[in-house]
Parts: structure tokens; sequence; C-alpha cells
């Protein structure tokens, strides 16, 4: 690991403590024990004197460089954002545009209810439209607040099935219709050896066909379809 520092060998550095300083000076302290020539103190460039009595040099300026720890999560945040950019580009996409004097719906971003409002004209910004609101007031809404009103009325109340086409889907919705095997036509080679023609099981074998009406259609589950009773009372 490679550490980088800074030395500062300057006047600053080697300024003498008030101690010091009447060790060094103590005939320039006189009357009342107040420093005649204070300007000692401020700025003192005596020089660094090592154990063996030889001057030290001044070796110039390093300067300490190392990775702060908040340069490091900056760093990874804008990786990490980069990486959720990505993922979100890959399905966003534009929404539609709205046309003037479009009737839309616009959000409340405070109470998240939907009032209803008059596209005046393309701001000029990205997605941005000026509204009129029913009193008059005009309006500046990004087009993530905006909805076509059609299409949010269609989305609130979806369409309703009648009751004929509750009806006539009930015998088909989830199961297909077909006739019930017990009861299809007699067929010699599938019968079994032994049986007499038109039937098809071992004798003593209760068959479906027997428990179940022989007549009408049957979901592939075996469940007898019934027809209507508003049509059969007619």
């Amino acid at each position: 690991m490679k550490i980088k520092c800074k030395l500062d060998t300057g006047a600053n550095a080697n300024i003498l403590t008030l101690r010091s300083f009447k060790q060094i000076y103590s005939n320039k302290v006189t009357k009342n024990n107040k420093i005649v020539n204070a300007s000692f103190v401020q700025q003192s460039n005596t020089k660094l004197i090592g154990y063996s009595g030889e001057p030290i040099r001044h070796s110039g300026s390093v300067v300490f460089e190392h990775d702060s720890k908040s340069e490091g999560i900056t760093r990874h945040l804008e990786q990490r954002q980069a990486v959720q950019k990505g993922y979100f580009d890959r399905q966003a996409h534009d929404l539609p545009p709205l046309l003037e004097n479009q009737q839309v719906s616009v959000q409340d971003t405070g109470t998240g209810l939907w009032s209803p409002v008059t596209i005046v004209k393309h701001s000029g910004e990205p997605r941005s439209y000026i509204i009129e609101t029913p009193d008059g007031t005009t309006l500046r809404r990004n087009r993530l607040h905006l909805k076509d009103s059609t299409r949010a009325r269609a989305a609130d109340h979806p369409p309703q099935p009648d009751d004929d086409d509750a009806g006539d889907n009930a015998a088909t919705d989830g199961e297909s219709v077909r006739q019930h095997p017990s009861c299809a036509p007699d067929d010699p080679a599938t019968r079994s050896p032994g049986l007499p023609p038109g039937s098809s099981n071992p004798p003593g074998k209760m068959t479906d066909c027997a428990s179940k009406p022989t007549t009408g259609l049957h979901t592939r589950s075996g469940r007898a379809i019934k027809p209507l009773r508003r049509f059969t009372n007619e």
C-alpha cells in the first residue's frame, strides 16, 4: 500500500512556545514580565537542530493522498444507479400524445383523485401540457398525471355481459362440451369379447351412462348440461 504524505517545514511550523522563547530570549523579557517584542513568538525561524547537533535541512514537501471513504461511496452509488437505469430503460416507453381540446382527467398529487380537464396545448417541454380546469384555471401538468377520459371510464366501468350471453356461456365456460363416452354408439371393434351387441362394459358393472341421463350433452368431467328454465317454459 502506497501512502503519500506532505511535510511542511516552513516558518509556521517552527513557532516557539512562550516557555522556549523565555529560555532563549530571556534578556528580552523586561518590565513586569511583559514581552517587549512579541513578533519573535509569532514568526520565529529558529533552525531545527538534531540530536547530533547538525541543523535539519528542509526536505521539500510531500503530499498526502489517499482514497476518501466518501469518494468510494459516491462511486458505488453512481455505478448502482447506472445499472438501475439500464434495467428501467428496457421496458420504458413514451405515453401516447394528447391533442388540443381533448377531454382528459388530471390526478391531484396530494389526494390522488382524478378530475376532468381539457388540454389547451403542448407546453413545448417534454411530456408537459397546459390544461384548463372547469372553473377556467390554467395549469401545467406532466403527462404522467394526465389520463384519457374515455380510457379511464372504460377501466373503471368494464362492460357487463347480458343475461342471454351469460346463459349461453354457462355451459361452455372453462369446459368443453362433448358426448359422454359410455353413451357412444356401439362399435364392434371396441366391444369386449363375449358381450352382446350394444354393450361395451363387463356384466354387473354400473356404467356412467346408466347413472346419468342418456340424452343431452355433458361436460368433459361428465356433468350434465341442463337447459335454462326460461327456455323450457316457453
